[in-house]
């Protein structure tokens, strides 16, 4: 393997899914991608834009892991590629940073990372090598040899060597057609989009009454903004956060900005530079993932990676481990706690393995796990299961009649950590627990008035769950005063219903979710105008929303009617369809037909999955057979790559693109089946009526529901928006 060296402008195109990795890495890359030029000298090969000169800022992946590299599996060679990227991208725009789930390190100016979720190895990297302007990725190691990045010095041979040779390749003829530099978007304007190219003087004068009420609004302790899907809450905390920035004028408040990933995050970031570029302070707001926060320690140097629950790829594990274990159980153990557990629990343990019935029972023991276990600090002591058997079971937690079903998920825990144990893994949530202690020390509470914040924005809360709330008010420099944590949210668009009180005190029942997250009684502001979706769309999540009260949903979430201001457009439209295959066929020619106008409309089209079951299945034929069509959004992760899908349908799920719009959406699979009948069908309806809203409210202009037949047919719960017209058969 050459050295590769990438310039700053370069990196854009170099994080495209179609990026020629696996020919750069080989040695015989084409001349050309995109707008960026390949070039193969004798010690490296060069890849570049024209705008580039020598003192252009440089990723340099030296050779020297040549030997390293070929230990790797071949899968391992792009995420590497991706993650070398990231480490230029990272030093040359500080509002982007490394996954998560890498496990970064950093210490000085060197940094590492794992190479992927399923390597041992973590690449070495030094930002301003040699007294440059420069990123130098110089080593592989494996994880217990990187734990003091200070030990291992980088070997300059293959930096000076690509360096020298730049200036004649950089002087050698460039090969970049026109029609392969218009080929490909490599170019993000959703940002531009929402701030429209205004500064925060001329975003004030054009916000809606009750967000200019919001912003206005002084802030002595907690505040919260809700609304529908639409109503511009994120683009209210903004200008709420820069207003705060503006008036601290020559002493800068800490102000930070929470999200629940890091493709929101950079977006968030983008926008305060945007709108805020008038104000001198605004970039001393800090934008940041609850994550990046809570993993304060290096689990690597214990043998320890992230699951990743929060993820597609953690969340398909941890439920693929936890099917394991029942299978195991339900074989061996579980004669043992027959007798004693209730008919409907026996059913429920008893179904087969492949049935809906096992899948809803591994979803509720892995929020039980997450939400109740790991949040309450249970390991698999004795102690611990008596801990577990005086938790007081409230509404939203797994219905468990008897100390003896309790009993059974205790045993299914302590297996579950024995497999984290062995395989090197550690889930998510336990991270924020073990951070949430680290907030309970002396030592935190010695230092929060130098390091804590003075407001903490919380955007999408409801994405949040219980025990990630607790870490919000403890991140304020005083713990004394009424904590001024300002929230976002629309608790109906929430992809799962995780909202438990953990608590073994006396009951509390009448406590708000902002009780429990420690935020007491929060000034509250209301948003009714969209400005996401039309009039048509509006009416439709609106007669969805108005299902929800039914369920006996805490008022706490209940939200006020929304207008949309954007209009009228085409009413909402459904189709059932005999099977999976032919929801499939349907959904794909029916969103190349619309895809041309969405693109006139200036966006695009998404087919949205409401069974996660089907999605699985789907989305390998949805890549496979439609690659150059089709961009599939399988994990969180993959929303960063996005913004260089423009021209593509998106195929995914409701919870996967969380946050984001498109001009026309076709939801399938939204079939009567995902709400089976039985004892325990409240929690599946919650979560089935939240991904509907979720789903729904992703359309900005156009709205198709498809369902299957062999699944049961339309959901039933769409009936009375069909009876009121809100939604009508599809024009065949």
């Amino acid at each position: 393997m050459k050295t590769i060296v990438l310039s700053e402008t370069a990196l854009n195109a170099a994080c495209h899914p179609e990026f020629p990795v696996t020919e750069i890495l080989g040695g015989e890359p084409p001349a050309s991608f995109a707008n960026v030029s390949i070039r193969v000298g004798k010690s490296c090969t060069l890849v570049s834009t024209d705008s580039c000169t020598a003192e252009s800022r440089w990723l340099v992946i030296g050779n020297a892991i040549s030997e390293q590299f070929q230990n790797l599996q071949t899968d391992d060679h792009q995420p590497f590629f991706e993650r070398c990227v990231r480490f230029g991208l990272r030093s040359f725009d500080k509002s982007i940073a490394l996954s998560p789930n890498a496990m970064p390190y950093r210490e000085g100016s060197r940094s590492s990372a794992f190479v992927s979720m399923n390597s041992t190895l973590r690449i070495l990297a030094e930002e301003g090598y040699a007294n440059s302007r420069n990123v130098y990725v110089y080593d592989l190691k494996e994880a217990a040899d990187a734990r003091t990045l200070g030990d291992h010095e980088p070997d300059p041979g293959p930096y000076r060597a690509a360096m020298s040779e730049l200036i004649d390749l950089l002087s050698s003829t460039a090969n970049v057609s026109a029609e392969a530099g218009n080929s490909i978007d490599l170019d993000w304007r959703a940002t531009e989009q929402v701030a429209k190219g205004f500064a925060f003087e001329e975003w004030l004068p054009l916000l809606s009454t009750d967000q200019r009420k919001f912003v206005e609004r002084k802030v002595t302790g907690p505040l919260r903004v809700r609304g529908p899907a639409g109503t511009g809450k994120t683009l209210a905390m903004i200008m709420k956060a820069l207003k705060l920035a503006k008036d601290a004028g020559d002493n800068p408040e800490r102000i930070l900005f929470l999200t629940h990933s890091w493709a929101i995050a950079a977006q968030i970031d983008d926008l305060i530079l945007s709108i805020g570029r008038d104000i001198p302070s605004a970039s001393l707001i800090e934008v940041y993932p609850l994550m990046e926060l809570a993993r304060q320690r290096d689990y690597g140097l214990v043998g320890r990676r992230p699951l990743g629950l929060d993820s597609e790829e953690g969340k398909r594990r941890a439920l693929g481990v936890i099917a394991d274990i029942l299978d195991t159980f339900v074989a061996a153990d579980w004669l043992a706690f027959r007798g004693g557990c209730s008919a409907p629990f026996v059913d429920w343990m008893e179904a087969p393995a492949s049935s809906r019935e096992r899948r809803n029972l591994c979803w509720e023991i892995l929020i039980e796990f997450g939400c109740v276990l790991a949040a309450d600090g249970l390991l698999d002591r004795a102690s611990d299961m008596e801990r577990y058997l005086r938790i007081r079971r409230v509404g939203y937690m797994m219905q468990l009649t008897n100390d003896t079903e309790k009993e059974v998920v205790f045993t299914l825990w302590r297996a579950f950590l024995d497999y984290l144990r062995k395989e090197g893994f550690i889930a998510t949530d336990q991270i924020v627990s073990d951070y949430l202690n680290e907030l309970q020390t002396f030592y935190w509470e010695a230092k929060r008035g130098k390091d804590g914040y003075d407001y903490v924005f919380v955007d999408e809360m409801h994405l949040f769950n219980a025990q990630e709330r607790l870490v919000f008010h403890n991140l304020l420099s005083d713990g004394n005063a009424s904590p001024r944590v300002i929230m976002a949210l629309d608790p109906k668009q929430s992809p799962r219903e995780v909202f438990a009180d953990i608590s073994d005190d006396k009951d509390q029942r009448n406590r708000s979710i902002y009780e429990r997250a420690r935020l007491p009684n929060p000034d509250k502001i209301d948003f009714v105008d969209v400005y996401r979706y039309t009039h048509e769309i509006g009416q439709l999540t609106k007669s969805v929303v108005d299902l929800i009260p039914a369920l006996d949903v805490n008022e706490d979430w209940d939200l006020p009617g929304a207008n949309s201001v954007n209009g009228n457009g085409p009413v909402p439209e459904y189709q059932v369809v005999p099977d999976l295959n032919a929801s499939f066929a349907t959904a794909i020619g029916l969103g190349k037909r619309l895809q041309s106008d969405s693109r006139a409309h200036g966006g695009q089209v998404a087919i949205l999955c409401m069974d996660y079951d089907r999605f699985a299945r789907l989305h390998p034929a949805a890549a496979g057979q439609n690659r150059k069509e089709i961009f599939v959004i399988a994990s969180r992760d993959d929303v960063e790559r996005l913004r260089f899908m423009k021209q593509r349908i998106v195929f995914s799920t409701p919870e996967y693109v969380a946050g984001l719009q498109f001009d026309t959406v076709l939801l399938i699979d939204v079939n009567a089946n995902l709400v089976p009948d039985g004892p325990y069908r409240g929690n599946a309806q919650r979560r089935f009526l939240s991904e509907l809203y979720l789903g729904m409210s992703r359309a900005e202009r156009q709205l198709v529901i498809v369902a299957s037949r062999d699944c049961d047919g339309l959901t039933p719960y769409l009936n009375s928006a069909i009876e009121k017209g809100f939604l009508v058969p599809a024009r065949l």
